[in-house]
């Protein structure tokens, strides 16, 4: 299974005893009546010379062959315990003399819950990620996203797809742009939305619990609720939803970066301790129940000066090992860090700035009086 798209979850904090191991291939060639799915290393943390781990055990949660796909499979991991050593990191040598744990299907039924749970699934409609319109989210989905991305046989037209389906082609949200270019999409020439690689890696750590769904109902732009005069709030609210479809309300931080070039002094009503960057400020987003993540700011002074492009843009990071952070962060588009890359753009209505040379001014969390019309503003700050 050598250079398909794989992806590994160790030490998650809501089941720290469980390593997930999530795969896409679509054209594997293996053959033969045991597969082995991947190789990992472990180290001990404790101060000893060695360390036996017995009664390892792995689930195939879903498991296809083309049209052929078992569901709720356990797998053993060979028998016998595995010896690790402490003076360096290694593979798993098990006892029996293999260096890869080869994992030996027996079809069976892993729980009545995870059945049920399936059987519910195959009934619904509309299953965020679910690109082969099946009913439900798994590695059949990145495969599918593969089969676009290499334009097989039969994998070659869009246009017979539902809006929805569409959309799932593309988790990263790039269709939502303003202008964008599609010539990285495949199958070539068809619009957006469309899939890139990015997308097949996306989903695949969706699947891995390494990334969430950002979830937009219409537009971009629906996310933001700007004011229309000088006075007023403005709120961006977001909803996010996790491999299975559901409301994510642990495990994941939504950040929001608000850029300005002439309302650089913003006091938050609603959020974490705002963050200078480059453009604007970053907050933390508080989760607001149904309202999903919600921050909102309003200018220090207490009146907003008019600008015709303030940039929003959401960031996601979920929970986990420190050196796995890069991994689990993505932007929509991109914050300061990466370049300012917009999600979506809002215009507001207020006192007329008067262009000038270019002044900092800090984040505050206390607002004060509306004075009168500035003399200077900032210009724009290259990313």
């Amino acid at each position: 299974w050598a250079g398909y798209l794989f992806a590994c979850t160790m030490l998650d904090s809501r089941a720290p005893e469980e390593i997930l191991l999530v795969g896409a291939q679509a054209s594997s060639t293996a053959r033969g009546s045991a597969l082995a799915v991947a190789s990992f290393t472990v180290r001990a943390r404790a101060n000893i010379t060695s360390h036996t781990v017995s009664g390892i055990t792995a689930y195939i949660d879903s498991l296809s062959f083309g049209e052929t796909k078992i569901t709720s499979t356990e797998a053993v991991a060979a028998n016998g315990s595995v010896a690790i050593l402490t003076s360096r990191r290694r593979l798993l040598e098990w006892e029996a003399g293999s260096k890869l744990a080869v994992f030996e299907t027996q079809l069976m039924q892993r729980s009545s819950r995870s059945f049920a749970r399936n059987s519910r699934r195959l009934l619904q409609t509309n299953i965020l990620g679910d690109t082969n319109e099946d009913g439900r989210f798994d590695p059949d989905d990145v495969l599918r996203v593969q089969e676009y991305l290499v334009e097989s046989a039969g994998y070659q037209n869009l246009s017979m797809l539902s809006a929805f389906t569409r959309q799932q082609l593309d988790p990263t949200l790039d269709y939502l742009r303003e202008e964008y270019d599609d010539t990285m999409c495949r199958p070539a020439g068809q619009g957006a939305p469309c899939p890139t690689f990015e997308d097949a890696q996306y989903l695949l750590r969706v699947l891995s619990q390494k990334y969430r769904f950002l979830v937009v109902e219409s537009s971009a732009r629906s996310i933001v609720s700007a004011p229309n005069t000088s006075m007023g709030n403005l709120t961006v609210a977001v909803h996010v939803a996790d491999n299975n479809g559901d409301p994510a309300d642990v495990g994941v931080t939504v950040a929001v970066e608000i850029g300005t070039r002439f309302n650089r002094a913003l006091s938050v009503l609603e959020g974490g301790v705002p963050e200078e960057t480059q453009h604007g400020i970053m907050v933390e987003a508080v989760h607001a129940g149904e309202e999903g993540y919600r921050i909102t700011v309003a200018p220090s002074s207490g009146a907003w000066y008019e600008e015709k492009d303030v940039s929003v843009v959401v960031v996601l990071q979920t929970q986990g090992q420190a050196s796995d952070a890069s991994r689990r962060r993505f932007s929509f588009f991109g914050s300061s860090l990466e370049g300012l890359d917009a999600f979506t753009t809002v215009g507001i209505s207020g006192i007329a700035p008067v262009t000038s040379s270019p002044t900092t001014q800090v984040p505050t969390s206390t607002p004060t009086s509306p004075t009168t019309s500035p003399t200077v503003s900032p210009s724009t700050v290259a990313p």
